[in-house]
Formats: C-alpha cells, structure tokens, sequence
C-alpha cells in the first residue's frame, strides 16, 4: 500500500489500464486519488468508476515523453508523497515530468505496442514492477529493469453496482460465449468460431458475443452464420457488442470467457481483468500460462489450454454445451474461489481473494 498523501498517474486506453484496473483502484482502502493523462473524456470515464480525477492533462498518445512538463506543473499543485503509475507511458510521463525514483511506484499490468522511447541511462534509474508471473521477462526484453513481481493478490478486487443498460441477449436455455483477448489482433478467432460453433452443432442453443474485429470478424460472423443453416441442432446466435472488454458490465450475461491466441502470438491481457472475469462466476477457457495458472484450476474454475492443441478448445465447447450441470458448477466455483458476487457495490467492493472462500468444486474438476 503506498503512503498518504499519494497520487496514481492513470492513461486510461493503455494496456492494462481498463476497466477491471479502475474498479480495483476505486475499492482499494483508501481510495484513489488520480492524474489522467488525457482530455475531459478520459477523466469523465476515470471519474465514473468511481477514482477521485484531481485533474487531467493532454498526452500525445505516441509519444508519453511529452506529457512531462505539463505533469510536472499538475503534481506541483497537489499534496503529494509519491506518485503510482500502471503502464509503461505513464511511467514514462511521470519519469519525464522529475519524479525520482525514491517517490515513484511504477507498475504494469499489461504491455503492447512499441516501448516508449527513455534514454537507456534513464531507464537503469528506475524500476518497472511487473503484476502477475508472465510480464517479468517481457519487460526485461523490452528494456526496463525489472523490479519485485506484484501478486495479483495485492491487487483490490472492486465492482460497481449493475450497468442499467444490461439487458439479456439470450434466450432461455441458451449458452452465452463471449470470447475477448487483448490485443484483439493476437486472437485466434477461426478457432475460436469454429469451436463455438461445434458446441451448437452438439445439441445446445448458443449466443457468441463477440467485438466487432473489423473486416475479420465480419467474415468470421457471415461464415458462421451461413454455416448455422446445416446445423441440425438448435441455431447459433451471434451478437456483435463491444462491451465484451468490460468483465463488470458483462459479467451477469455471459456463462463462458474464451480467449485464445494465434499460434505464434503473445496475449497481452490483464491478469487483473482475468481475475475480474472469474470474480463475477465466469468460468475461463484460455491458453496455460503461469498467470493462468495462478488463477485458474483446470476444471474446476476454467479450462486450461496447452498452447498448440488444436482440438482442445472444440473439445471444451462440446463438453460445456452437452453438460450444463458442469457449467453451473464452475461458475460457482468461479465465484466462490475468487471471493465475489456480480454487481457489488462500490461501498462494499472491497474484496482480498487471499481471505475469501477457498471452496472448491471437486465434482466438475473430476469431470
């Protein structure tokens, strides 16, 4: 926990910097006191997560270095002890702006794009603090140096009270698949249809919600819509909604996350978000790493994929549009073991998963 008075120095948009992010900076004992970097949009959708904005500054998105001067001069008028960041643009403006190294706590929750330019000299000034298992190395390659791992644990579980837009896309009985990676680009989503797919063909009615994805996901939807006519089974429904990045909106319509990358291609999505996802009783399917490990225990909470399998994820769908008793029981114990309920108020969003239930379902995990 940083020391009062302290300050986080947030670039809403950047890699880990979402949605699941500003829930859990808004819960954290405390509370958040927040600089964005941006204009009056970024600071209305920090704000409305409930971060308390002291003010907000412009950034050039490409170039963070920058934003120095004009963070200098905001940080000067705010009672501060040290200063938090959470991407490595930010991190970069608050460096450029003269913080020193004794005053920031620089964190990453997700990496993605180019590494924003630092003089090497300036970089071995100061370290970067990786959360989860997987980003240590990644931001070793990328230049940083690299500090002690934060475990997600650290990190404050929040959920706002209920979206009043969320209204059901399904019908009764149908089984709800929304499938989200980040970068969207790293995802497999031929796979991924096609999998989803198959578990209609079994037997079971199933809703795909998916990101629009540009002109991929639009042949993506025109295949498997076509497709849906040979089914024999009852009809697959795809519905294009980009709200599927937003684990706390989303979280009380969807029955399966699925996130697989392209063979070759390094998912860039937050452990935090993940979390989210589990936190609110949906069950994961996603490649195996060490944060994914971390998280989720195969069978129970999620399933887990080794990375190349071809036939694991429509193995997967088939077993959880045949058996909705399985699927039930891993979305309690998606809840249970991550230590929330969906639509929790922001008073109340207070969660540690290290002092919350530890049950586990033993009859899904034999199954």
């Amino acid at each position: 926990m940083l020391s009062s008075p302290s300050v986080d120095v947030l670039d809403p948009g950047s890699p880990g910097v979402d949605a699941a992010l500003l829930c859990s900076l808004a819960a954290r004992r405390g509370g958040c006191r927040a600089l964005v970097l941006g204009g009056r949009r970024e600071a209305a959708l920090v704000s409305n997560h409930g971060v308390e904005v002291l003010g907000h500054v412009p950034m050039p998105g490409r170039f963070p270095w920058l934003a120095g001067s004009a963070v200098r001069r905001a940080l000067a008028g705010l009672d501060v002890d040290r200063v938090a960041t959470w991407s490595e643009a930010a991190a970069v403006a608050a460096i450029r702006a003269g913080v020193p190294p004794s005053r920031l706590e620089a964190s990453v929750v997700a990496v993605g794009g180019r590494v924003p330019w630092l003089e090497p000299w300036v970089r071995d000034r100061f370290q970067m603090r990786p959360v989860g298992f997987d980003l240590g190395p990644v931001l070793f390659r990328r230049g940083w140096r690299v500090g002690p791992r934060m475990p997600i644990k650290d990190l404050t579980l929040g959920f706002p009270s209920a979206s009043p837009d969320a209204e059901p896309w399904p019908e009764t009985g149908s089984l709800t698949v929304a499938i989200h990676l980040e970068p969207m680009s790293a995802l497999d989503i031929y796979r991924t249809t096609r999998a989803i797919a198959a578990a209609a063909v079994a037997g079971r009615s199933v809703t795909l919600v998916m990101p629009g994805l540009g002109a991929v996901g639009r042949a993506e939807r025109r295949w498997i819509l076509e497709a849906n006519r040979a089914f024999s089974g009852p009809d697959l429904r795809v519905v294009v909604d980009d709200r599927v990045h937003e684990p706390q909106r989303m979280g009380d319509r969807v029955d399966v996350l699925v996130g697989i990358p392209r063979p070759g291609r390094r998912a860039d999505t937050s452990v935090l978000t993940l979390r989210q996802w589990l936190g609110q009783g949906v069950p994961i399917v996603t490649e195996r790493t060490r944060d994914a490990e971390s998280l989720v225990e195969d069978g129970v909470d999620g399933r887990l994929v080794t990375p190349g399998d071809r036939h694991a994820v429509t193995s997967i769908m088939v077993r959880l549009a045949r058996d909705p008793a399985l699927l039930a029981g891993m979305r309690h114990a998606a809840a249970a073991r991550h230590g929330a309920a969906p639509a929790v108020a922001w008073q109340h969003a207070a969660i540690d998963q290290a002092g919350g239930s530890s049950s586990r379902n033993r009859d899904a995990a034999s199954r």
